[in-house]
């Protein structure tokens, strides 16, 4: 959580694509990730490695709750075109890795 606890910050070990979506562009936290009420909602990409879901609506999620990328995920490698690479070979992120949400570090 922020130390708010109206959203969660989330970070990626690389670089990513967004899963297509733009930087700022608000979309349903559950296109991308599964956690109690991701469909209810909206998560937004600050970076291609940083991600903010609002869940200040949610009375349900709670520090020590999990948060995996859903199974229908698409976020993929960060595609960058200055290197000679076939990003249409790029996997999607696997669903099997969770986190657990943590109070803010102060």
């Amino acid at each position: 959580f922020d130390k708010t606890g109206a959203s969660v910050v989330l970070t990626f070990d690389v670089a990513t694509d967004r899963a297509s979506y733009l930087v700022g562009a608000e979309f349903p936290c559950s296109k991308v990730f599964d956690f109690t009420d991701a469909a209810s909602s909206s998560c937004f990409w600050t970076t291609n490695q940083h991600l903010i879901a609002d869940v200040s609506a949610l009375t349900s999620l709670y520090p020590g709750d999990n948060v995996s990328l859903a199974s229908d995920n698409t976020v993929k490698n960060e595609c960058e075109d200055w290197i000679e690479q076939r990003c249409d070979c790029f996997a999607s992120a696997s669903s099997n890795y969770t986190i657990t949400i943590e109070l803010p570090s102060k």
